[in-house]
């Protein structure tokens, strides 16, 4: 006849903790990601800064009235107005690009997103990517030839990725709307 070994009491409390605290953090997750309600269209307090001093949460219009100002020449693309449905809050993004963007003594492409008319990130494609990072490090401190992204400010991250459309370009974005952006795909596609 085989004994049983008796496990500590120790042991099982232990891993009883560790199954409470995997069922709490899943459950947080959850909480976060389907339940907690969001209403995708609020403006933060504070703007994050993006390229040039262009700053997240700006509107649409009054983008374009700055662009106007400073006679860039510029191409928006507005979603068609999508069917309203009664449980599903807004998704719209709105791009405006303009053609010959200049920053940091680099010309390029500037493609300008809003999500929910609210600006939430800009990719820039300059015409000669290894000297716009070079200066990005020169004249921003931002080393993004030996790191995939920097973040100088909390809600800010800059980072180098390639688009299949029109190659390489530094993306800046607001990690807040960002987030917000990936949590309405999550919950309502």
């Amino acid at each position: 006849m085989r004994t049983r070994k008796r496990v500590p009491r120790s042991r099982v409390l232990i891993i009883a903790l560790f199954g409470a605290v995997l069922l709490a953090g899943g459950g947080l997750t959850w909480w976060y990601e389907y339940a907690e309600p969001v209403s995708f269209v609020a403006v933060a307090a504070t703007p994050a800064r993006l390229i040039d001093g262009i700053e997240s949460y700006g509107r649409v219009d009054a983008f374009l009235v700055d662009l106007t100002r400073q006679s860039l020449e510029y191409e928006v693309k507005r979603p068609d107005p999508p069917p309203r449905e009664a449980r599903r809050p807004p998704f719209a993004i709105t791009t405006v690009t303009i053609r010959r963007y200049s920053h940091l003594g680099q010309v390029g492409v500037l493609r300008v997103a809003f999500f929910n008319d609210r600006l939430v990130g800009v990719r820039f494609f300059p015409s000669a990517m290894d000297a716009y990072l070079a200066r990005l490090l020169s004249d921003e401190g931002l080393d993004l030839k030996s790191q995939a992204e920097a973040k100088p400010s909390p809600h800010t991250r800059v980072y180098v990725a390639t688009e299949q459309e029109r190659g390489r370009y530094v993306g800046w974005e607001d990690t807040r709307l960002a987030a917000e952006m990936s949590l309405w795909i999550k919950r309502y596609s």
